[in-house]
């Protein structure tokens, strides 16, 4: 999957909602589901769910 900057509906969108499965994550949950971040996630910096 690759994620890149794109219209939708005419706007503008630079991001994607994706799931720990989407993303191919060891441990993701079999469930369908948004990954939702901590808040204090920081750009560019490791985490684990």
């Amino acid at each position: 999957m690759i994620i890149r900057d794109a219209e939708l509906r005419g706007i503008a969108s630079s991001g994607m909602i994706c799931s720990a499965k989407e993303l191919n994550l060891p441990d993701a949950p079999t469930e369908k589901g948004i990954l939702v971040l901590p808040e204090d996630s920081r750009i560019g910096e490791p985490f684990s769910i």
